[in-house]
């Protein structure tokens, strides 16, 4: 993921977040996305994650939406 760009993930239909969208801080791993720490030289040699972090998946399973990252 470059700066300035956005990801959707699909997140649970239902659940206590459910309708509500989050901002991902750039230290968290969101799959398909490089995650730099909010450092452009890690950003620009890290591989995208095969998986979400787990306080990501709890966020998308309780039924948010990730839109993008901070």
């Amino acid at each position: 993921m470059s700066e300035g760009s956005s990801v959707t993930e699909p997140s649970a239909s239902s659940g206590p977040l459910a309708g509500y969208s989050a901002a991902i801080k750039d230290m968290y791993d969101i799959a398909g996305t490089r995650t730099g720490g909010g450092n452009p030289d890690w950003l620009r040699h890290a591989k995208p994650a095969t998986r979400n972090a787990n306080a990501i998946q709890k966020i998308l399973d309780a039924g948010a939406t990730v839109i993008g990252k901070t």
